[in-house]
This record gives structure tokens, C-alpha cells and sequence, in this order.
């Protein structure tokens, strides 16, 4: 899943979307690069906290 930019909504809602589809799955690849961060994307984060993820992402997810 590619994730261009955090500042539009919708981009966060269908990044959601995937998530809540795919949660059974053993890995998912989020692409951010050149991602512009423009803003904090708490729901996608506590969505991806919640999927039981491997510590990994859990420790990338902390230097978001």
C-alpha cells in the first residue's frame, strides 16, 4: 500500500480501508516515501497497533 501524503483525508481513509481488509494477513507493506508528512495519521496508526503486528512495525511506527 502507498501512502503519498498524510495532510488529505481520504488518503487516510482508504489506507483504513486496506487495513481492515488485509488484517488477517502474516505482512503488510506500507510505501511512504516521499510521503510529505504533513500531519500525525492517528488512525492509521491505532489501526495498525490493533492488527496484533509484528514488533517490528510496532518499533518503525515509533520514529513516525
Amino acid at each position: 500500500m502507498r501512502i503519498p501524503a498524510f495532510s488529505a483525508p481520504h488518503l487516510e481513509e482508504k489506507a483504513l480501508t486496506y487495513i481492515h481488509e488485509f488484517s488477517k494477513a502474516h505482512t503488510i507493506v506500507i510505501d511512504i516515501r516521499q510521503n510529505s508528512g504533513d500531519s500525525t495519521p492517528s488512525q492509521l496508526v491505532s489501526a495498525l497497533m490493533d492488527t496484533g503486528a509484528d514488533p517490528v512495525l510496532e518499533k518503525a511506527m515509533e520514529l513516525i
